[in-house]
């Protein structure tokens, strides 16, 4: 209804290795798979915004199973994303706040790879994003 007529020429694009139709379709399609192996992703009203001590970060929680359980009943990830076009740092006690195991680690679930610290400090970088969860249930 209020949809803009579709570029079908730049949409044929995203085929293109290289173009910026290709990066923003294959980022589109990783995010919808991760949210789909994910049961905290489910839509069952399970967010939680987390207060966040850096007003330039948005911080939330998404949980399987209720609030309340254990961290090793539910499965959840911290959302945290930086809408800033400078570096942002938060304090990585976030994690332990919101039950995550530091001791087994944690993971980013876009990246697959564990978040960037600077010293007792998270990183994101301008406009970054994490997915973070324990890496026992990512």
């Amino acid at each position: 209804m209020h949809r803009p007529v579709m570029n079908w020429e730049s949409a044929q694009k995203r085929g293109d290795v290289g173009s910026i139709q290709h990066s923003i379709f294959t980022a589109l399609q990783k995010l919808i798979r991760i949210r789909k192996n994910s049961p905290e992703w489910a839509d069952f009203n399970s967010c939680k915004l987390v207060f966040c001590e850096n007003q330039h970060i948005l911080a939330y929680l998404r949980f399987s199973g209720a609030i309340s359980e254990a961290a090793d009943q539910a499965r959840q990830t911290l959302v945290l994303a930086n809408f800033h076009p400078s570096v942002q740092f938060l304090k990585k006690d976030i994690l332990f706040r919101y039950g995550f195991n530091m001791n087994m680690g944690v993971i980013d679930k876009y990246t697959g790879k564990a978040p960037k610290y600077h010293l007792d400090l998270l990183e994101l970088q301008p406009y970054q994003f994490y997915f973070i969860s324990d890496k026992t249930g990512h």
